[in-house]
């Protein structure tokens, strides 16, 4: 897929993203179609989840390293949803890093408002975000990412193995307890190896 100067123009910026957000809370919706109440909850718990990375989670030098110097441009297009666990833990990093970045950009566009856009990549078959598209500045597809490091997909995977006889709260909330003791770094790890390509 080449980008779009359509989708770049429609695209949220981290804070316009953060903003939506918490806009969202205080109107008691969710981004999306399905405004369950279940997702109404996550995105309240979400919000709160990303604050907190938004204000205490700093980069490490390996990721600060590779950022500095001058390198052609990249813009990272993600697909997201406000309700999303991990788009919760994963956005306030990225955010971090393209704050760091001369080099890059990122523009955030709501799934659930682009479907032929999420439709071109797909994670395994499913529309699991958030997904990272990068584009180089001729606008041609470098890399994907998504939707969470391999630790937490490790935890998913073998659910999905398992049949998924476990109830999916619970083995979401094993992801969540695995990001709290992971504290960003196989984030920063698993994007750096993309950077340095």
């Amino acid at each position: 897929m080449k980008l779009e100067r359509s989708l770049v123009r429609d695209a949220f910026t981290y804070e316009e993203y953060r903003q939506l957000h918490k806009d969202m809370v205080d109107q008691g919706r969710t981004s999306g179609p399905n405004q369950t109440e279940s997702l109404i909850f996550f995105t309240k718990l979400n919000a709160k989840r990303s604050d907190r990375l938004d204000k205490h989670h700093q980069l490490s030098e390996e990721t600060l390293a590779l950022l500095k110097g001058k390198r052609p441009k990249i813009y990272w297009l993600v697909l997201s949803e406000v309700w999303c666990a991990d788009s919760a833990q994963i956005l306030p990093i990225m955010a971090k890093i393209v704050e760091q970045a001369k080099f890059l950009s990122m523009g955030l566009l709501l799934r659930d408002d682009y479907p032929e856009v999420m439709e071109q990549f797909l994670s395994d078959g499913t529309n699991s975000i958030p997904k990272l598209i990068a584009f180089d500045e001729a606008g041609e597809a470098l890399y994907t990412w998504g939707p969470r490091p391999s630790g937490a997909q490790a935890i998913v995977d073998q659910w999905k193995a398992e049949g998924k006889t476990r109830p999916k709260d619970e083995v979401m909330e094993e992801v969540q307890h695995w990001y709290i003791a992971d504290k960003g770094q196989s984030i920063e790890t698993e994007l750096r190896a993309l950077l340095a390509q």
